[in-house]
């Protein structure tokens, strides 16, 4: 039988959680995991891409698709225009690449924070999973008339 554990800010309905159950819960205990594993570890998440020839070195996915699209912003000023337009840049209710944070995040004045400024006064969201940041990667490529894998090389 699985052992129970009263967390300390109830997570589900009944108020326990299962050992073994997502510990990235809302409850935090006190402490923000980012913040103690960047200042106590070095990043797991870090890594070098290639964007045309170029080498660039990241220290997340965040980190890795922000200078994607500021590269290539940079050299077609248009780009982010064209990125913003493509549906693949939004979802059901929310634009990942935008001109206002209110238009990433509608609903959510909580997550306004969460972007990053590009050039041309466009945002990119950065409350994202890392296959969201992977698809605007591919998206911001595809728009520039690159190939991904071949012109822009990344793993995460």
């Amino acid at each position: 039988m699985t052992e129970l554990h009263k967390p300390r800010h109830g997570t589900e309905s009944n108020g326990y959680r299962h050992e073994g159950a997502d510990l990235a819960d809302n409850s935090n205990d006190d402490f923000d995991l980012d913040e103690l594993l960047t200042e106590h570890e070095p990043s797991t998440r870090s890594g070098h891409l290639t964007l045309k020839g170029k080498p660039y070195a990241y220290r997340d996915a965040k980190e890795a698709m922000v200078i994607v699209l500021r590269e290539l912003a940079e050299a077609d000023p248009t780009l982010l225009g064209k990125c913003a337009a493509d549906p693949d840049s939004y979802g059901r209710k929310r634009h990942y690449i935008a001109q206002s944070t209110s238009e990433m995040y509608p609903d959510r004045p909580d997550l306004w924070v969460h972007h990053e400024p590009l050039p041309g006064g466009w945002l990119v969201a950065t409350n994202l999973n890392n296959d969201l940041k992977s698809r605007i990667i591919r998206l911001a490529t595809r728009v520039a008339g690159l190939t991904f894998g071949r012109d822009v090389v990344i793993g995460f």
